[in-house]
């Protein structure tokens, strides 16, 4: 699988000092750490990936890759301190960031193999991976995966110690509310509908998220929006006909529609939610047939 999310998804390269922090048992235990985010990685976003360049006295290296779940957090910071060797705290604001590979390649990915393929920094922060670098680290990745398959691992994991799959950090994270509603439904479109109902289930609520202005309006959840119609697969759930068009990118046009309304107390979920062609959309609006009703329960169970 690519590591990919959206266009804007960037790769960063962060330094952590063995001799301060003990990460080996961190990620055994914690599974996810927060990491201080410096100012550097103010752009940083959920679904960026991080390389972890380890170093100790002697010897600096990539150990390991992850991906961002979380920006510019101030509260409800992972209590590491006890891997912490000065006895410090992490510092906010923190990004926190699971693994899910680990690199056995310890000769391919030092400082002067890094600095070879173009690297400038010192390393001494955060650094955005780029251009010549970043083509040496894909390769180092394909190599890494190789090893893996030959060892019998599962790849894009972090091997049995770090039980993460890329999967479960990339694709099965809704964007926060960093981003807008527009970015929300364009990320909600290009995931597959395995990943959009791990997101929708994750997303589903009671009671739905409301904006007061001189009216109240529910906002309905993109992610969940999006996997009714995917689950769909193009066919109206009341009529039972094909979409009557298609999207410029190809996707047939259906509408989401919640069985019983968000302003009746109905649940943002997927069970409650269904797709339908706009003529039947607006007959469920205007007419509310009770059997019209039942038997969009039924096509959801």
């Amino acid at each position: 699988m690519a590591d990919t999310t959206t266009s804007k998804q960037k790769e960063w390269i962060i330094t952590c000092d063995m001799g301060r922090y003990d990460i080996d048992n961190a990620l055994k235990a914690l599974k996810i750490i927060d990491w201080q985010q410096p100012k550097q990685m103010n752009s940083a976003q959920v679904g960026d990936l991080v390389y972890v360049y380890c170093k100790t006295k002697d010897v600096g290296r990539i150990r390991f890759k992850g991906a961002i779940l979380k920006v510019n957090k101030t509260d409800s910071i992972i209590d590491d301190s006890r891997f912490v060797k000065d006895g410090g705290e992490t510092a906010t604001p923190c990004f926190t960031l699971a693994m899910f590979r680990e690199y056995t390649l310890a000769d391919d990915l030092t400082y002067n193999k890094l600095a070879d393929s173009g690297l400038k920094s010192r390393l001494q922060g955060p650094v955005i991976v780029k251009d010549t670098v970043a083509d040496y680290l894909h390769a180092c990745d394909d190599k890494q995966l190789q090893i893996d398959r030959f060892d019998g691992n599962i790849p894009d994991t972090c091997l049995a110690k770090f039980p993460i799959s890329i999967h479960e950090i990339i694709d099965y994270v809704a964007l926060d509310d960093s981003h807008t509603p527009e970015e929300k439904e364009e990320h909600a479109e290009s995931l597959e509908i395995d990943a959009l109902k791990r997101i929708a289930q994750k997303q589903q609520k009671k009671e739905p998220k409301t904006v007061t202005s001189t009216v109240t309006q529910r906002i309905r959840d993109p992610y969940i929006a999006e996997y009714a119609k995917k689950r769909a697969n193009g066919i109206c759930q009341l009529c039972g006909n094909s979409a009557p068009f298609n999207k410029a990118n190809g996707e047939p046009y259906l509408e989401s529609h919640h069985i019983e309304w968000l302003s009746n107390g109905g649940e943002d979920s997927i069970d409650n939610t269904v797709a339908l062609c706009p003529n039947c959309h607006r007959k469920i609006h205007i007419l509310a047939n009770p059997s019209d009703i039942e038997k969009l329960k039924a096509s959801n169970k």
